[in-house]
């Protein structure tokens, strides 16, 4: 079992390749972070994943689009 960081280091690799693959940008559901993590033999608990994208949520890489329920690059706000 892998440690807070770690655990989160790796959901964030992750999410980055699934965002790099995002050609329509519509996001990605945390089951596509879960299907790429068994790609790579690095499977985790769809609980751990959905954990992780709530901490990327709070620390402001990710939101959440709660009418699709799909995870999106968190928008740079302009300060003017």
């Amino acid at each position: 079992m892998l440690t807070g960081k770690r655990r989160t280091d790796r959901v964030r690799k992750a999410v980055e390749q699934l965002l790099a693959d995002d050609l329509d940008g519509r996001g990605f559901l945390p089951g596509d972070i879960n299907a790429l993590l068994r790609q790579h033999n690095e499977p985790m608990g769809a609980w751990e994943v959905r954990g992780e994208l709530s901490t990327l949520e709070r620390q402001g890489f990710l939101s959440l689009d709660s009418a699709s329920g799909r995870w999106q690059k968190a928008e740079q706000r302009k300060t003017a």
